[in-house]
């Protein structure tokens, strides 16, 4: 498996959470040492969740959502057991009670779901099933999901230090976390910065070979300088985009449960959602469900290959940056699907503000067939060969890109 999406894996995996890490004796660091004694000290829990989701998207989705969670998990083990139930206020929109067991990093569906999933992705006949479930079993990673997994994770999510104050406050024996949208980006800036700075350590909690994910000194600075060219402006442009969302969350522990009653409120300029959750959970001695007996194996490669087989007949695109030439600089970065790399561009401009690179440059960059008799060509000129050129001028920047089909 290639760095990047290693990389992008991890990423996946630290946002899944929003606990907030801060100095002892501050209720940031109360509120993280009960959530690590919870993993510590309960053998089981029950839970109960009550969700509801407001999409109101003008002219493309105006729809609620009731969603409706119980579970039973081994904390131990790890194993859980999960019954939901998600109703609408489209009378049309009939969705199957979902059940669903884990066992570590496999997971079974129950079948009546599966299918109605696969109904709406026009893949009946390819996933097709007679047992009661299908079990998804994890064949990417040696990962061992259990307790002492997420402890970890909290662990090494504790040596995090941020540049901003998340004013986490504890009253009446309730911790209260509020966040506006500058704080939600710059959370997610945060983790994505330690992320990429700890590649090693997360890679050895997931399970995956270090020897594929740790990054050379020289490798963390590319990432890095991509990070900052491309991934922080965007993030600057995010704050604009999601301006007046917010997010609240309160939380209160007692001797063997716990309260979270949280609200995500998400703006932009073609709609919002709000999502508001109600969770409870209750400390047991022992789990008390048994994972299912009648179920189909599938691995992940399984289901890659059902999806492939499905959107066989089916024509996609994207357009990609292959590379960016920066004028007040004069360097030029490469990238490819799973690289990055950089150089000297030796640009010079005419009189009448055209940008021109050596030709054999360009050959090399972009495999130019056949390859200009001239020593020096327009960058404009690569759009002969199929890509587009534009100029960028906020970052004074000259950017190609392909339109890829497949």
């Amino acid at each position: 498996m290639k760095k990047t999406l290693l990389i992008l894996s991890l990423v996946a995996m630290m946002l899944v959470t929003m606990i907030p890490v801060s100095a002892e004796t501050t209720p940031g660091q109360d509120y993280w040492n009960e959530m690590k004694k919870l993993y510590e000290e309960w053998q089981a829990m029950e839970s109960e969740a009550v969700l509801q989701l407001e999409l109101n998207f003008p002219g493309e989705m105006e729809q609620t959502f009731s969603i409706h969670v119980t579970s039973q998990s081994d904390m131990d083990e790890f194993d859980s057991y999960l019954l939901i139930e998600v109703t609408s206020d489209d009378l049309e929109m009939e969705i199957p009670t979902i059940e669903m067991y884990t066992e570590g990093t496999n997971f079974y569906l129950n079948q009546e779901f599966v299918l109605f999933l696969a109904e709406l992705a026009e893949m009946s006949e390819e996933v097709a099933f007679e047992e009661d479930f299908i079990l998804i079993e994890n064949s990417q990673t040696d990962l061992q999901l259990d307790s002492s997994f997420l402890v970890q994770i909290l662990e090494v999510l504790e040596t995090m230090e941020f540049d901003f104050d998340l004013n986490m406050t504890l009253e009446d024996d309730a911790y209260h976390l509020e966040l506006d949208a500058d704080d939600i980006i710059d959370l997610l800036d945060a983790y994505l910065m330690f992320v990429i700075t700890n590649m090693d350590e997360l890679s050895t909690l997931m399970g995956m070979p270090q020897e594929e994910v740790e990054l050379t000194e020289e490798e963390l600075k590319e990432v890095l300088a991509m990070y900052e060219m491309f991934v922080r402006p965007m993030l600057k442009e995010a704050k604009d985009y999601i301006a007046g969302s917010t997010y609240k969350q309160i939380t209160t522990f007692e001797e063997d449960s716990y309260q979270e009653v949280a609200t995500f409120h998400l703006k932009t300029p073609e709609g919002e959602m709000k999502l508001s959750m109600d969770t409870t959970a209750t400390r047991l001695d022992k789990a008390d469900f048994q994972l299912p007996t009648s179920f189909k194996v599938v691995t992940e490669d399984d289901i890659a290959m059902m999806m492939l087989g499905g959107i066989e007949h089916e024509v996609t695109s994207e357009v990609v940056v292959v590379a960016v030439f920066e004028v007040d600089t004069d360097m030029v970065y490469q990238f490819d699907e799973y690289d990055f790399s950089e150089q000297e561009a030796n640009i010079t401009i005419s009189t009448d503000g055209r940008s021109y690179i050596p030709t054999d440059l360009a050959a090399e960059l972009f495999d130019l067939e056949p390859t200009p008799a001239e020593e020096v060509m327009t960058i404009k000129s690569l759009e002969d060969y199929g890509y587009t050129v534009d100029w960028d001028e906020a970052s004074r920047s000259i950017i190609v890109s392909l339109e890829t089909i497949y």
